[in-house]
């Protein structure tokens, strides 16, 4: 519990009552959304795995 106190108080100027208001859900969607972007050169890591899913399919990645 401490890192992810450390992250949303300390990192991200979160106040005290607001972070121990969210649900684990919603600080990891805060956190995802907060993560920069993964870039392959020009591309960004959405963007190749759109590229991925198009030449193999979900299925591949298991």
């Amino acid at each position: 519990m401490k890192p992810a106190y450390a992250i949303a108080v300390g990192g991200w100027g979160m106040a005290p009552s607001e972070f121990w208001g969210l649900t684990p859900a919603e600080f990891y969607w805060i956190l995802d959304a907060k993560k920069p972007v993964q870039m392959y050169g020009r591309m960004s890591e959405y963007e190749v795995d759109e590229i991925y899913q198009d030449a193999y399919g979900e299925e591949a990645q298991s």
